[in-house]
């Protein structure tokens, strides 16, 4: 990648990643401030005005994630430690158990955020639906690649000083949003349970308070995998002993990261 890519990359990621610093936080404080006023979710609270313009503080972190995971995949393809290919970690990851599994709460997340926005485009936050799905998409893709990948190389910190700071930040600024957004799941299921179980509701309510009581749980898991592998990542970073932190039941324990001349060899390691 030339100079002025570089030059642009990072100075852009860390706009960026102040921008969902500060989203992330503001999120913080409107759910904190709606639970006290309302004791609602941050979509049906009303009383809390502390923070203005609140409709946009969520799709704006959202977007951030979108941005920053996009930029660091271009960025991790192009380190000196990048092996596998970006074809190649495909190649990989569809021969893992565990792909699938995530893909299917990942599938299950997407249609049902998608559901929600067509059954009643008109409720607050509906820009919410329609960006959650790409931030969930481009997050998961981003863990995929980096499971592949150690942390950016001497060379690489060499060349671009800023490198390993901003590479450390993201990982901590991912694990820390999405086990903040897997516990504030765990507080919107709380709430629906109390709902169903509290309210008299005809039977159509009680099934659609059911399926967003599942949906809320498989999203919270699904936050928590995410926010789990990557601050594993960052621990392993810390500490510089990195290893394979996706695995099957099957894959060898004892495998450290290693630059692998023949992919197949890579595959036979890791599956």
């Amino acid at each position: 990648m030339d100079k002025l890519r570089w030059t642009v990359l990072l100075a852009l990621l860390p706009f960026l990643i102040a921008v969902k610093i500060a989203s992330s936080m503001a999120e913080v404080v409107i759910l904190v401030g709606c639970l006290v006023t309302d004791n609602e979710t941050t979509i049906d609270c009303r009383n809390f005005t502390l923070v203005s313009y609140r409709a946009v503080v969520e799709p704006t972190s959202q977007a951030s994630s979108v941005l920053i995971s996009s930029i660091w995949i271009v960025v991790s393809l192009q380190v000196d430690q990048s092996f596998p290919s970006f074809q190649d970690t495909i190649r990989i990851v569809v021969r893992k158990l565990y792909f699938y599994k995530d893909g299917f709460l990942l599938l299950w997340m997407i249609m049902y955020y998608y559901i929600m926005f067509f059954s009643d485009p008109g409720q607050p936050g509906p820009i919410d639906y329609l960006v959650l799905p790409i931030e969930l998409t481009t997050s998961s893709l981003l863990m995929y690649i980096l499971n592949y990948r150690t942390a950016p190389s001497n060379k690489d910190q060499h060349d671009h000083p800023r490198v390993l700071a901003i590479y450390k930040t993201v990982l901590m600024t991912f694990a820390l949003y999405n086990l903040y957004r897997a516990l504030v799941g765990n507080i919107y299921i709380g709430i629906e349970i109390y709902t169903v179980t509290a309210r008299k509701l005809f039977n159509r309510l009680k099934a659609k308070h059911s399926l967003n009581l599942l949906s809320l749980v498989i999203a919270a898991a699904y936050r928590y995998i995410l926010g789990n592998f990557y601050l594993k990542k960052l621990v392993c970073c810390l500490k510089e002993r990195e290893y394979v932190i996706l695995r099957d039941e099957d894959d060898d324990l004892s495998l450290l990261y290693n630059t692998y001349p023949d992919l197949e060899e890579m595959i036979y390691h890791v599956q």
